[in-house]
């Protein structure tokens, strides 16, 4: 084989590994639109200004926040949207399709196959806010098709969840938990069963809202706690619905919100015996029925009708109601609409597997032809092993080389080995004295901090006896003797002190009495969920951020109280510090001077966690902190 022959093999096989590698498009650019799909914010300046460029990606992106905002309560004509060889495109057109026929045909049918195809693109274009958005889509259709019994949407919700890392996020997973598994269990007579898995989704749901969502999302949360509620303390459940009206704007939107809160104002009336007040509050509700599914929302409205009027006596009302309940129940057709959707869904995956298939034939197909390149490459290789063979020689002179450039490498990597041996003891060195030098500032530093605070008030007390003064020399002489215990315990090297032996709970809480004793700041622990030890290095790690932050709490926010809020959920522990101080500017934070919140942001760093800073001047300062377990 001549030289140009193998130049030609050798340019094939390498535009075959080129070929067999996607083009990646950057789409951060459209965050900023997921994000406000998220809160809820459609009608943003921002979101129109950065897509007015007005191409065919752009158009769709508005289009679909269009249909979303108006949520089915306006009149829209939709045109024949093409596909494109384009996945994230792809996804958006399916996107538009699918609320499009769930919002203004109430054709569910093709809704969810629009969704599952949605998802299928977005999952290829490895965009993860899009992948996220059209999960969410899935389980709203399956929230609003009324499935009883239905289990399918539990592996979306699975998919969902792995793809949540923002408050917002979360909001619509609990949401989305809570109501499908009421929905899919109405008539499970297991109640006490249902009972303790609504507990289970409450206790992480209600961590999950304090962590303070967008303004329109809290109307989910209120509505969920309502519902939550309604049975054991319908008046509580009442103010709850009350509270969630105030989130809820005027868009068209939020009118299936607005639906559902009269209506459920109507269901607490009737479980506290207000029955014409409910009638009155159903009545108010039928402005907010949708105009295009007003086939759910009249069927729930007639049916609480027909309860009310029976329970004041109104016989005549009641019958009138029960007849229309029962004509929108034959129409609504629950178990049809069941098997139609299962059937779908298994048609869809089937073409999914089909497609695989024929990819992992091709793939086979390209494995082989490299096989066959890879043998004609080894004969060659042969060919020219054959040859070298016969010029003995000249190999014996290669050879002896090679073993003289063999020794001159040996003995430069004997080198290279003593040099990094000399540099790791010089950065262990090193580590110590940094290890040495953070125990001093945390564990000395904050004693010291106490300690500075006894004798300010023994030398204010010295004139007027406000406090016994034996006892702030008995409390002062402790912090001595207890500096002294430190400093010995650093020297031997046993850092971990009460928290290897007692726990991060126990460790926080004698350092917060301690400060206390001092009388001129109140530190109050709160705890939650922390009913298991963590391992050591997290304890550690979280004791030495708090013992820190009081301490520069005690030098320089002059408060006088202070509260740590630790609480463990799943698999984050949430650290939250208050103060009622004198606040600062947290622009001029310089991050990279002092061992204050400079050293305080790389620890949380190193571990992989988050740190927010909040502070208004005269007003004190909250530091969130957030660490994954």
């Amino acid at each position: 084989m001549n030289l140009k022959n193998k130049i030609i093999l050798l340019l094939f096989f390498s535009l075959q590994s080129i070929a067999s590698f996607g083009y990646s498009e950057d789409l951060s650019v459209y965050n900023f639109f997921f994000n406000n799909l998220t809160s809820l914010n459609f009608e943003e300046n921002k979101l129109h200004e950065l897509l007015k460029q007005k191409s065919n990606r752009e158009s769709n992106l508005l289009l679909l926040n269009e249909l979303i905002s108006n949520n089915g309560e306006k009149k829209l004509t939709l045109s024949e949207l093409k596909l494109t060889n384009n996945n994230f495109d792809n996804s958006i057109i399916n996107l538009i399709n699918g609320y499009f026929d769930l919002l203004y045909d109430s054709n569910r049918t093709n809704s969810f196959e629009y969704f599952i195809k949605a998802y299928k693109y977005a999952v290829k274009s490895k965009y993860k806010p899009l992948v996220k958005f059209s999960l969410r889509s899935l389980l709203l259709f399956y929230s609003r098709s009324s499935l009883q019994n239905n289990n399918d949407y539990k592996e979306y919700l699975v998919k969902y969840k792995d793809l949540c890392y923002t408050t917002n996020d979360l909001i619509y997973y609990y949401s989305f938990k809570f109501n499908l598994l009421a929905q899919t269990t109405l008539y499970d007579e297991k109640k006490t069963i249902l009972k303790s898995q609504y507990n289970i989704i409450f206790k992480s749901y209600d961590s999950i809202f304090k962590l303070n969502p967008k303004d329109k999302l809290k109307s989910i949360y209120f509505i969920d706690k309502a519902n939550y509620i309604i049975r054991d303390n319908p008046n509580k459940a009442k103010s709850y619905f009350k509270e969630s009206l105030k989130y809820i704007n005027t868009s068209n939107y939020f009118n299936v919100n607005r639906f559902k809160v009269l209506l459920n104002l109507a269901r607490v009336a009737s479980l506290t015996g207000n029955f014409q007040k409910g009638i009155n509050e159903l009545h108010k509700a039928s402005k907010y029925i949708n105009i295009n599914d007003s086939l759910r929302y009249l069927y729930n409205q007639k049916a609480f009708l027909a309860d009310l009027h029976a329970k004041l006596k109104n016989f005549d009302s009641a019958y009138f109601y029960t007849r229309e309940v029962r004509f929108l129940g034959y129409k609504r057709n629950f178990q049809q609409h069941n098997t139609t959707i299962s059937k779908t869904k298994v048609q869809i995956e089937t073409l999914e597997k089909e497609k695989e298939n024929l990819e992992l034939k091709t793939k086979r197909k390209q494995d082989k032809m490299f096989f066959i390149g890879g043998g004609i490459f080894m004969l060659l290789g042969s060919l020219i092993a054959y040859l070298n063979v016969k010029n003995s020689r000249r190999k014996r002179l290669l050879a002896e080389q090679q073993k003289e450039l063999e020794k001159q490498k040996n003995l430069t990597l004997l080198k290279e080995q003593e040099i990094t041996t000399i540099n790791a003891m010089v950065e262990g060195q090193e580590k110590e004295r940094v290890r040495i030098a953070e125990d001093l500032h945390d564990n000395i530093g904050s004693v010291l901090a106490t300690l500075k605070l006894h004798f300010e008030n023994l030398k204010l007390n010295r004139e007027k006896k406000h406090f016994n003064q034996e006892e702030l020399y008995n409390k002062t002489e402790k912090l001595i003797d207890e500096t002294y215990l430190k400093v010995r315990s650093i020297a031997h090297a046993k850092n971990a002190g009460v928290i290897a032996n007692q726990g991060l709970l126990v460790a926080i809480k004698i350092m917060a009495e301690k400060i206390s004793s001092a009388n001129q700041l109140n530190i109050e622990i709160v705890d939650y969920g922390l009913d298991k030890r963590l391992d050591t290095n997290t304890e550690i790690t979280a004791f030495r951020i708090i013992q820190e932050l009081v301490t520069n709490i005690i030098k320089h926010a002059e408060a006088t109280e202070a509260t740590v809020n630790i609480s463990q959920f799943e698999d984050q522990l949430n650290i939250i510090i208050e103060d009622n101080g004198k606040g600062f500017n947290t622009n001029k934070i310089d991050s990279n001077k002092g061992m204050g919140l400079g050293s305080i942001k790389k620890r949380v760093e190193h571990i992989n966690g988050t740190l927010q800073i909040d502070s208004v001047l005269k007003r004190g300062t909250s530091i969130i902190i957030n660490i994954p377990l």
